[in-house]
């Protein structure tokens, strides 16, 4: 993913709507859309939650997680 791409991700994990994402990026609600559309496609995915997690996963935190590692 481009790093455009990994930041309205990054959005999208954080549960942020379309028109919050394009005021934080200073881009039209439809670039917005089109991101997420393009992700969503890119990674073989249906749903923004589904991306969400794809995302949360991706930085260590998925269900479950904690987001930090424990020595043994």
């Amino acid at each position: 993913m481009t790093a455009t791409q990994l930041t309205v991700a990054s959005y999208v994990a954080q549960g942020l709507p379309n028109p919050e994402i394009a005021a934080r990026m200073f881009v039209s609600r439809r670039t917005t859309q089109t991101h997420v559309s393009h992700i969503l496609a890119w990674l073989g995915l249906s749903s923004r939650v589904e991306l969400a997690t794809a995302y949360a996963r991706r930085q260590g935190r998925g269900p479950g997680r904690s987001g930090t590692r424990r020595s043994p």
